[in-house]
């Protein structure tokens, strides 16, 4: 059976908590905004769009993800982990 995915709903859902947010944030610089993955991308984008300066993550610890590519120069296979790719794209520890 089809689901249908409840967008408008979604919608009014993010769209009052960026307004929550902005009412509450007034006087403040830094604040800390738990949300579901659900949400996490679409609510940093409206975030954004309202002027805040956003930042996005998670403390789960990414389980170990290896997999192993063959290096195009050396035809080697080469263990490539999701946290030193995190490393090398500028994440903080």
């Amino acid at each position: 059976m089809f689901r249908e995915y409840p967008y408008e709903v979604q919608e009014k859902r993010e769209q009052f908590m960026v307004n929550r947010i902005t009412d509450l944030m007034a006087g403040h610089e830094k604040g800390l905004f738990v949300v579901g993955m659900d949400h996490l991308h679409s609510c940093m984008t409206k975030l954004r769009l309202a002027g805040f300066d956003v930042k996005g993550g998670n403390w789960l610890r990414i389980p170990d993800t290896a997999k192993h590519l063959e290096c195009s120069n050396c035809h080697e296979l080469v263990e490539v982990r999701v946290e030193y790719d995190a490393k090398v794209l500028g994440a903080q520890e």
